[in-house]
């Protein structure tokens, strides 16, 4: 092989894996994180799925699961987002909560 092909070989090299590192640290900073947390606590069964890393702490009279949104606490009858109450909820149905970026939401299913 004659030394101007070795050269030009090389540097075809050296972009095609600059390339790849750039698409790989593209992808890479576009992975996001969620957490599913599932429970029993102050008399539902709960499932929550939230964007992001989340902790959750059961007392004896709510549940307290902690976002990068806030703090949100289950009670027996409404659940509060911060120190705001944000919905009364009949006691001892199953909720499901869903958080992300741009939507809150809590959903629950009365027994029949």
């Amino acid at each position: 092989m004659a030394l101007g092909n070795i050269r030009a070989m090389k540097k075809y090299i050296i972009i095609c894996t600059a390339l790849a590192a750039l698409l790989l640290a593209q992808t890479a900073c576009n992975v996001k994180s969620q957490t599913h947390l599932t429970t029993t606590a102050a008399g539902h069964s709960i499932t929550a799925d939230i964007d992001g890393v989340a902790s959750l702490e059961n007392n004896e009279t709510n549940t307290v699961i902690t976002t990068k949104f806030g703090s949100i606490v289950i009670d027996r009858s409404y659940v509060s987002l911060g120190s705001q109450k944000w919905t009364d909820i009949p006691e001892g149905v199953p909720i499901t909560l869903n958080f992300s970026e741009n939507k809150y939401s809590v959903q629950w299913t009365q027994n029949k």
